[in-house]
């Protein structure tokens, strides 16, 4: 049955999320959290995604937007954490939480709990680079390279394929190579997307040469983190791995 969501709310859960992942990245940390609210029982829900400055939280009523509420985090490995917020948006599946006033001991806290999961799910995960491509020899090339670096590959010839690999739980896709002469989409917004939803993903572009205004745009405005032009050699390869690699 669908379910109507004012455009008011959508527009304020869109504003929040942008305004959020300028100061703070989000992160898929499922947990629990306990919502309390002047004049109401405690009520159990569940952690979606959560930052230091905010989380996104399932199975309660719908909150009235700026309301003040107090939760209790109850992340992997800690005591329960309390923190004090405001709703900053609300809707049919859920509401987004700004937390206020927050000490630097409570933000410590919560960044450690998310790497700590984020660590446990990688080890509990197989890595793989997923390359995204719909030329069959370029594929080839690439996918052999890769497996004589010791690196397993996925690869996918559709946007939708990338996103689902990139949610799986049972792969962890730390870095995307993307074809820069993929041909059944729009190259640079796909790019812009997985770095606006995935931002922790490391994104390499693979040229061929034709393409340099691409090319520039890309790199210039952080739609990918290196570039991988083609042909190439192994130790060419290794380098740009390298230049992708986390500081």
């Amino acid at each position: 049955m669908y379910t109507y969501v004012p455009q008011r709310a959508k527009e304020g859960k869109r504003e929040h999320e942008i305004a959020e992942r300028r100061r703070f990245s989000r992160h898929g940390v499922t947990s629990a959290a306990t919502l309390i609210r002047d004049g109401e029982p405690p009520t159990l829900c569940w952690v979606k995604d959560l930052s230091e400055g905010g989380a996104l939280l399932y199975g309660a009523e719908p909150q009235e937007a700026q309301r003040r509420v107090h939760l209790l985090l109850h992340l992997p490995w800690y005591q329960p954490i309390a923190v004090d917020g405001r709703v900053v948006y609300s809707t049919v599946r859920g509401f987004g939480i700004a937390f206020e006033d927050s000490p630097p001991g409570t933000r410590v806290a919560i960044a450690r709990a998310i790497d700590a999961s984020e660590r446990c799910a990688c080890q509990l995960r197989n890595p793989a680079v997923l390359v995204l491509t719909d030329r069959e020899p370029l594929r080839q090339a690439i996918e052999r390279d890769l497996a004589r670096l010791g690196l397993r590959t996925v690869v996918v010839d559709t946007p939708l394929d990338t996103i689902r690999w990139l949610q799986s739980w049972d792969t962890v896709v730390e870095l995307v190579v993307v074809d820069l002469a993929f041909e059944q989409t729009n190259v640079l917004s796909f790019l812009r997307f997985l770095a606006d939803e995935f931002p922790r993903t490391r994104r390499i572009v693979i040229v061929d040469g034709e393409m340099p205004t691409l090319e520039r745009v890309a790199y210039t405005f952080g739609r990918c983190t290196a570039v991988l032009e083609a042909p190439w050699d192994t130790r060419g390869l290794e380098q740009v791995l390298l230049e992708a690699a986390p500081a």
